[in-house]
């Protein structure tokens, strides 16, 4: 599954989420409810939701929300 991460996003994230998801042909939307935040705290509410993320790539919903 490859990731779009938001602009708003620090790019470090992009390292640190690449060997958990890998790469897709399809992307889908997950959107991060969350509010202002640094990379760290970003990074560990991605990963809690590891395995909801996963899930999404074979589920006809095309979206994610995480609060």
């Amino acid at each position: 599954m490859k990731l779009l991460l938001d602009a708003n996003l620090s790019w470090r994230l992009t390292s640190v989420l690449t060997e958990h998801f890998g790469e897709c042909i399809h992307a889908k939307i997950i959107l991060l409810r969350v509010g202002n935040m640094n990379r760290k705290m970003a990074e560990q509410i991605i990963l809690q939701a590891k395995s909801s993320i996963l899930d999404l790539e074979t589920s006809d919903c095309g979206l994610l929300e995480i609060v």
